[in-house]
């Protein structure tokens, strides 16, 4: 497999933006705002490192649905990252979900990651994930849980 570049993961987020703007939930000043934006690159080097780490078994798609999902929350348009959430399999999410839990109780972990500049933060977000991850793992457990 291939391994992605920097530059291919910006050429894949302009792509992305280019799409938005497409279909007209996006504008062309604030697709310049955006790409302008040190967030943005800080975002792509974040997606970047996030692709390289080896974990588990999770899938480049699931990864890339993955920070989708952040990027487009983060530029305000919530229901696309529910979207790409929702295209994430149940076993990656229940991964990246365990992933952010031992990472956040690893004080010595975060300093390794800090240390080799990867911003683990903007890798794994509290929200969007906990309901489906807790799907997954109830039922890997015999149980189902019923929406209230």
């Amino acid at each position: 497999m291939k391994k992605l570049t920097s530059k291919e993961i910006k050429k894949f987020y302009d792509s992305v933006l280019t799409n938005l703007e497409q279909k007209q939930y996006l504008t062309e000043q604030e697709i310049k705002n955006i790409q302008q934006c040190l967030d943005y690159k800080k975002h792509i080097e974040s997606t970047t490192a996030f692709i390289k780490l080896k974990v588990g078994s999770i899938p480049i798609d699931d990864k890339m649905r993955y920070k989708l999902a952040k990027f487009c929350k983060i530029i305000s348009l919530p229901n696309k990252a529910k979207y790409f959430i929702s295209k994430i399999t149940p076993e990656s999410l229940y991964t990246i979900q365990q992933l952010k839990k031992d990472i956040a109780n690893s004080s010595r972990f975060k300093q390794i990651l800090l240390k080799s500049g990867i911003d683990y933060q903007s890798n794994f977000p509290r929200t969007d994930l906990i309901s489906k991850s807790k799907n997954y793992s109830n039922n890997q457990k015999g149980k189902t849980i019923t929406k209230l």
